[in-house]
């Protein structure tokens, strides 16, 4: 819950802003266009990525510590145990072991979920003429859910594989092109696919769940500034989300 709350805070936070200070003039420009919305993803992800690293880490090696064999097992006792452990048995750049692929995987994902989605929902509500609805918001992150597997997958086997092995001399890989290349020449393409339902699985029901609690909160502060009730702090926040591209390209309040 810490990791995916700090990781979302970063992915999900900074998209918006980013995306506004790409795409400033709504107004006059209408909607952004994809290629904004994948590099506003591309950056918040990435920031998250980096950020939250300690937490991916700890995190991959406790769901694999049952199913790893006895010298790729770190016998964590938990995560309080499994960070001190980290930083005095690797230092604090073990803790960022695996950061570089991670943040490519991240900036990969959230670009695939949050454009997919944001263009899917301006999509439906501008060409034709859907209304702001749960039903719509559910379609919407089911797909990007699915974009994101489809796409972020083998960059997950990548991660896990170098989270996951012993350190040291033991080493199995030297980095993410290592794994790479080992990976496909020894299991061939498909294994980067392993797990993809699964994977699945646990993402599309985590998005709708995500994506329709913000569209709710979005709702929420809107009511709250339009009738005047919203903190000074939180006006920029539900300004910014109130602006959404109107057919044949102006802005309007919603």
């Amino acid at each position: 819950m810490i990791r995916e709350g700090s990781k979302n805070l970063f992915r999900l936070g900074m998209f918006e802003p980013i995306l506004n200070s790409l795409h400033p003039d709504r107004e006059r420009e209408g909607a952004p266009p994809l290629y904004k919305r994948v590099v506003a993803g591309m950056a918040s992800g990435t920031i998250g990525a980096y950020t939250c690293n300690p937490l991916d880490l700890v995190k991959s090696r406790m769901q694999n510590q049952s199913l790893a064999s006895a010298s790729n097992r770190h016998n964590y006792k938990g995560p309080v145990d499994a960070m001190v452990r980290l930083v005095r048995e690797e230092g604090v750049q073990g803790a960022w072991r695996g950061c570089h692929i991670g943040a490519v995987r991240s900036s990969v994902n959230t670009a695939a979920n949050l454009a997919t989605y944001t263009a899917l929902k301006d999509l439906a509500k501008d060409e034709y003429g859907v209304k702001e609805s749960v039903g719509l918001h559910m379609a919407c992150s089911i797909s990007a859910a699915f974009t994101g597997v489809l796409i972020g997958n083998p960059l997950d086997v990548l991660r896990t594989r170098l989270y996951n092995q012993p350190a040291g001399e033991a080493r199995l890989y030297t980095g993410a092109p290592d794994a790479f290349v080992k990976i496909m020449r020894r299991e061939g393409a498909g294994a980067f696919y392993k797990g993809f339902v699964p994977h699945f699985m646990r993402v599309g029901p985590h998005f709708v769940l995500t994506f329709i609690m913000l569209e709710q909160l979005r709702t929420f502060l809107r009511e709250q500034n339009r009738r005047g009730g919203l903190p000074a702090a939180l006006k920029p926040i539900a300004e910014a989300q109130c602006e959404e591209a109107a057919p044949g390209g102006t802005a309007r309040r919603a």
